[in-house]
């Protein structure tokens, strides 16, 4: 649920923190799925993949998968996550835009629905 209360659609998103030598492409993203749909199951394909600097992480280096999920729900971030607990607080910023990008995208498509009915 979103911080309104009302039902969020479900995604499953998957972000890769690449080194710096690689280049995140659709042949990698290709290589990726296969792997996940071999080695784990279908049932696991991400909806999108996306590359980012880096993955938030506690200060004891527990990734914030949590937080993270509740910023794409739409909750503030202050609400999210306490950037006091992170190693790597800055590394915030590549999801809040992703979820930026995420509901406005969503928005359209509602509009778009809604438009057409």
């Amino acid at each position: 649920l979103g911080p309104d209360g009302r039902e969020t659609p479900g995604k499953l998103l998957l972000f890769v923190a690449l080194r710096a030598s690689a280049t995140f492409d659709d042949v990698l993203a290709k290589k990726i799925r296969e792997r996940i749909k071999i080695e784990l199951s279908p049932r696991y394909l991400p909806d999108a993949i996306y590359a980012v600097p880096e993955i938030p992480q506690t200060l004891n280096g527990k990734k914030l998968e949590v937080p993270v999920k509740r910023i794409f729900q739409g909750y503030e971030l202050s609400k999210s996550v306490s950037r006091e607990a992170m190693s790597n607080p800055d590394s915030l910023k590549p999801f809040l835009e992703l979820a930026e990008t995420e509901r406005a995208a969503l928005s359209s498509r509602c509009a778009s629905t809604s438009q057409a009915s």
